[in-house]
């Protein structure tokens, strides 16, 4: 699955949720420190979304320091990133405002 439709869903089942505007939502994508699907919980907090399977180019995702890292090898293009946990955070009108 395209990470894009995910994000999407994740958007439009909260803004039905909770009466929100789809555009007023707000993506925040954090590392957990979990590096594989089957060591995160099966049921996570209704407020955040598991994602899993994506990676990164041209760097690699050190679990211990929480940081990206230069990447060793030249061989290996892509990195798989840890379980990310993706919050939808509403933004508040005078934030909408200040954007336009």
């Amino acid at each position: 699955r395209r990470p894009r439709s995910v994000i999407a869903s994740a958007q439009m089942f909260i803004s039905f949720r909770d009466n929100i505007p789809v555009q007023r939502l707000n993506v925040v994508l954090s590392p957990s420190e979990y590096e594989e699907a089957s060591w995160a919980p099966l049921a996570p907090p209704p407020e955040e979304v598991l994602l899993h399977g994506m990676f990164i180019y041209g760097a690699s995702w050190d679990v211990r320091s929480s940081s990206l890292v230069q990447v060793l090898h030249p061989q290996a293009m892509a990195s798989p990133l840890p379980v990310l946990a993706m919050h939808l955070v509403p933004i508040s009108a005078a934030e909408v405002q200040e954007e336009e």
